[in-house]
């Protein structure tokens, strides 16, 4: 246990004062370092005793582990899968998508996004019954192969949760620290603007759009200069969405789109965990290819179920939804068993996190029973309430290829443009993630708040289907335009376990629009933002910059053009990678609420989630961040009553 906090010395002391001193003051670049002198896996010995276990290390167990780690509590962090220490597809951010269809750090899950699988588009795949959702597993989890965008949340994100429990901590101003917080760590960077000068039509989709989603005056300079490209790309692109003014004024407009890179590399939970594995060894154990089968409870004096550890196995690629377990010869080793002195966190993800509390024996008492799982307690909320984005693409094929692209074969032999990206060249096409330029726009159907987020880059990206990667690169001459919907009113979808197998992935249903909710509000929104992006291919093509570079749409394709035509297509086409939400917080009042406004899971002890499943509703526009502020934030919860323990038991 460690010392009293008040002594100079103690690390639970510097853990708060660092808080408090350093606020916004920068990244701490030493953690940007690798370790390479420590595995990155410690062989667990069975029965070993942690202060804390957490699960999952992706954006909010892995934030949790190292704070408790470095408040000097030891701490035993527990990955699925493995890790690639030298994965291009990990390092590089243009190679996002190849990163998010590499087999040896996904897993595919196939999902359904309606009931009647009659409504599903042409992307179903029948043999799984369902539509490819690419998860990360890796150390890192899924911040090892987003696209790295790194958006804050509207401050109604925040203000609601804090209505919600009637905790005032969860305000948007007290939540602001979180996100300086997470600056002391993740590098976050904006793409220059210069990169465009690379390519002549690229440039002007990007004018256009400027122009198009002109509303602050930004782009009075552009329409001076329609034939000057690089004076039109000087155009004030120095909005930061980000801005705690932009944020609280819900502004609307283009802006480059803040990343999470450090010098054109991904950066992400991992570096995080491996450097504080360096300088904490004794403190944080990393223990990879440990898939969880459930948490371990017993009474407590209180009469509510108090966790006491975990039983997982250890073995390469045991989860069905693992693209090589099929193949895999590994035979996992026998269940074996952690012990949690003070408390288990789970954040094993909106999928993952529910079906663990659903194998534990706590979940939906009907649901139980039928898998034959004892009842330890009944929360009707565990795995409902499930929630995610609505995406859909504006795809066009141009005559040429994309300069910027030209040449480039991501990573095969003799690629020019992985020659550049290591010549450290500056405004590398590599060093990016494509996806230059992002607009907010509200809608006419909703409020204040920008709820629609249109980005494009040089792809032909129509959604994920297998191959989706090769696809989508395949071809230089491809532009897709991505229209989000965010705060979708969807709140039907669920995740449930199909057996007592830890290994099987979950039934996953998001429900879709009208599927058991009005889903016309969204449906609505998200046509806007495809007649929105056809307003600004249509300015680029009236541009007078000399060329004949002009592109096509094939996706929706010039057919569909009605009301009718473009709803049908939304629906068939739509798809999503922000799941979340199916462990909502919630009022103690509240019966399908699974966690308290600590985090705690209702009706036990020593158990609380820290992932995306605990959002009421879903958050902003990219959920990475939000779950980024809350790691932090559960953090404080957890160190305030160790703290407060200690002192009682002192």
């Amino acid at each position: 246990m460690p010392d009293n906090p008040f002594k100079l010395n103690n690390p639970l002391r510097r853990h708060f004062i660092r808080q408090l001193m350093y606020g916004s003051t920068g990244i701490c670049l030493s953690s940007l370092a690798i370790s390479k002198s420590r595995s990155i896996t410690t062989a667990v010995e069975p029965n070993t005793h942690y202060d804390y276990i957490v699960i999952g290390s992706g954006a909010g167990g892995a934030p949790v582990a190292v704070n408790l780690a470095k408040a000097g509590y030891s701490v035993l962090l527990l990955e699925a899968g493995a890790m690639e220490a030298k994965n291009l597809n990990y390092q590089i951010p243009a190679f996002h998508l190849l990163a998010s269809e590499d087999p040896t750090m996904n897993w595919n899950f196939y999902v359904k996004h309606y009931s009647d699988p009659k409504l599903h588009g042409r992307r179903f795949v029948k043999s799984q019954q369902g539509m490819l959702y690419p998860r990360a597993s890796t150390v890192g989890g899924c911040t090892a192969h987003h696209a790295m965008l790194t958006l804050y949340p509207a401050n109604k994100d925040w203000d609601n949760i804090a209505q919600l429990t009637g905790d005032k901590s969860w305000q948007s101003y007290p939540m602001r620290q979180y996100f300086d917080r997470v600056k002391q760590w993740l590098p976050i960077e904006q793409a220059s603007p210069a990169v465009l000068l690379k390519d002549q039509v690229l440039s002007k989709l990007i004018t256009a759009a400027s122009l198009t989603s002109n509303t602050t005056g930004r782009a009075f300079d552009i329409e001076a200069n329609l034939n000057n490209p690089a004076m039109a790309l000087r155009s004030r692109f120095s909005l930061n969405p980000n801005d705690w003014d932009n944020v609280s004024a819900q502004a609307e407009g283009l802006f480059m789109i803040p990343q999470s890179t450090y010098h054109h590399q991904r950066r992400g939970t991992r570096e995080y965990v491996l450097e504080t594995m360096q300088q904490h060894p004794t403190k944080l154990v990393l223990q990879t290819e440990a898939l969880v089968q459930k948490i371990l409870f017993k009474p407590s004096k209180t009469g509510q179920l108090q966790a006491t550890g975990v039983q997982f196995s250890i073995g390469k690629h045991q989860y069905q939804a693992d693209p090589l377990a099929a193949t895999s010869s590994t035979t996992p080793n026998k269940p074996q068993v952690a012990f949690a002195r003070r408390e288990v966190i789970v954040a094993a993800g909106a999928f993952n996190s529910p079906q663990l509390l659903q194998l534990s024996g706590i979940g939906p008492k009907a649901l139980l029973k039928q898998h034959r799982i004892p009842v330890l307690a009944n929360r009707p909320g565990v795995g409902e309430n499930l929630q995610d984005r609505i995406e859909v693409a504006v795809v066009s094929r141009y005559q040429q290829p994309f300069n910027i692209l030209k040449n480039c074969t991501f990573g095969a032999p003799n690629d020019p443009c992985m020659q550049e990206y290591q010549q450290q060249q500056p405004f590398k096409t590599y060093g990016t993630n494509g996806i230059l330029a992002g607009i907010k726009k509200r809608h006419t159907a909703g409020g204040k708040e920008p709820e629609l987020f249109i980005f494009g880059g040089p792809s032909r990206f129509e959604g994920y289907e297998p191959g989706f990667a090769g696809k989508a690169i395949a071809d230089p001459r491809y532009f897709t335009w991505a229209i989000l919907k965010g705060h979708t009113r969807n709140r039907s979808g669920y995740v449930r376990i199909r057996s007592q197998n830890p290994t099987q992935p979950p039934e996953i249903n998001f429900r879709y629009f009208n599927d058991g909710h009005d889903g016309d509000y969204d449906l609505t929104a998200v046509r806007e933002g495809i007649e929105f992006v056809r307003t600004i291919n249509q300015r680029a093509e009236q541009l007078s910059w000399l060329d004949t570079n002009h592109g096509n749409e094939i996706v929706p394709g010039p057919d569909i053009d009605t009301k009718t035509e473009m709803d049908a297509f939304i629906k068939k086409e739509a798809w999503g990678h922000h799941a979340s939400c199916s462990n909502k917080m919630g009022h103690l009042s509240d019966p399908k609420a699974v966690v308290d406004n600590q985090f705690k899971v209702i009706g036990t002890e020593n158990v609380r989630i820290v992932d995306a499943s605990i959002f009421p509703t879903i958050p902003g526009l990219f959920i990475v961040l939000p779950i980024y502020m809350i790691a932090e934030k559960a953090s404080d919860d957890i160190l305030r009553e160790a703290y407060l323990h200690d002192q009682k038991t002192s």
